[in-house]
């Protein structure tokens, strides 16, 4: 008896002990319960608020970055990306001019330019201009912005006809070491609608492209490209040297050759019974017409405008080049007749132009495709599409103080 008497009051006093224990904890929380409410709300709608401060700071950033890059997609001015006109803000440190600063320096870096510069203001040492950055450099860019800069040069869009503003550099079609062309963007240029080329420009050729949206277009305009032959297609160039005759019509074949190992075409003189024991056993050349028009004269350089009747390769180049002892500036492909070399130019140019001969390498090629005009296609009426100049053209044209008439 005495035992359990004994374990009772062990187990009375470890009771007794608990429960002091968890009266004293107890009162610690009815202390906290006891607390104002506002005391407690106080740290924690702190905490709320700046949680919710730091999220309209990071909504307001973001929120600047898409309205800025909105507004910068939606100019329909090629023209509008340049070095810091597509700043919308002041504000150098904000995210959105970071990111235009990262992006200048990877296309900096991947020698990539959507749109030739206007005025360059890139010097070397010696005080000449560097002009390589007046045209666009399109084969590094990204598919996006390649998309982007097709779209922005579309200039006309009925009848299930397309017409582009082709870029500088960027070829028509594929081919072996070609990393972009307009074909490979058919499908992309208008959404949902996928496009068929009907004729070619050359890759340092710019202006009217047409294209269709459709299989059946596509062979309606062919027919008018390729066997009726009434197609008016008008380029303008600049020249090295001036026509002797202001005006004018060259009628001589031409058929593809090779010079230092390379592919080029050439002149081949009709085979007039004179020449028959001579010319017996090389291949006739292939029918070539080009009518041309001196529209202003400068020195050593002219302005020309050029209406091909045939549709040859690189007809229009080498009927200057070689028809007239005027090849277009900057085409260093037609520059001589024995050699492919840089073109030379008279220190006049070189002074007007602001550049070395040794820097004329870099001068791109001044042929653009300023228009196209179908006749009787639609209900009878004509469809004439005519292309601005780029600014490599423009720029050069007013240096060389050469004139382009109104209404060319």
């Amino acid at each position: 008896m005495e035992v359990v008497i004994e374990k009772r009051l062990q187990d009375n006093e470890l009771y007794r002990d608990n429960f002091e224990s968890a009266k004293k904890n107890n009162s610690k929380k009815l202390e906290k319960l006891n607390t104002p409410v506002e005391k407690i709300r106080q740290p924690v709608r702190n905490t709320v608020q700046t949680q919710s401060q730091d999220h309209v700071e990071m909504y307001k950033a973001n929120a600047e970055v898409y309205t800025n890059t909105q507004r910068s997609f939606d100019r329909t001015d090629v023209q509008s990306v340049k070095d810091k006109s597509v700043h919308s803000t002041s504000d150098d440190s904000s995210v959105y001019n970071l990111a235009i600063r990262i992006r200048e320096k990877i296309q900096k870096d991947n020698n990539i330019n959507l749109v030739g510069k206007m005025n360059p203001k890139e010097f070397s040492k010696d005080g000449y201009k560097i002009l390589k950055n007046q045209i666009p450099h399109l084969q590094n860019a990204s598919t996006v912005d390649i998309v982007a800069v097709l779209r922005k040069s579309i200039i006309y869009n009925k009848n299930d006809i397309v017409a582009i503003t082709k870029p500088y550099g960027l070829p028509s079609h594929g081919g072996p070491g070609i990393a972009h062309s307009v074909g490979d963007f058919v499908n992309d240029i208008i959404p949902n609608n996928t496009l068929y080329p009907v004729h070619r420009l050359d890759k340092e050729t710019t202006g009217v492209m047409i294209l269709a949206k459709s299989i059946g277009m596509a062979e309606l305009l062919t027919e008018h490209f390729v066997y009726k032959h009434d197609v008016v297609k008008k380029y303008l160039v600049i020249t090295k040297n001036i026509p002797e005759i202001e005006m004018g019509q060259i009628d001589i074949p031409i058929l593809e050759g090779t010079v230092d190992g390379r592919a080029r075409m050439a002149l081949r003189p009709y085979n007039t019974p004179e020449l028959h024991a001579v010319t017996e056993k090389r291949s006739p050349g292939q029918t070539a017409v080009t009518r041309y028009k001196v529209l202003s004269k400068g020195s050593h350089c002219a302005l020309l405008e050029c209406m091909p009747l045939t549709g040859k390769k690189h007809q229009v180049r080498v009927h200057l080049a070689f028809g007239l002892n005027c090849p277009i500036l900057g085409d260093h492909k037609y520059a001589h007749l024995h050699k492919m070399a840089p073109m030379r130019l008279h220190p006049d140019i070189l002074e007007m132009l602001k550049i070395s001969q040794s820097g004329v390498r870099h001068l791109a090629m001044h042929l653009h495709a300023r228009s196209i005009m179908i006749p009787n296609f639609s209900n009878g009426q004509a469809v004439f599409v005519s292309a601005p100049l780029p600014p490599h053209f423009v720029r050069n044209l007013n240096d060389l103080k050469l004139k382009l008439p109104p209404h060319t």
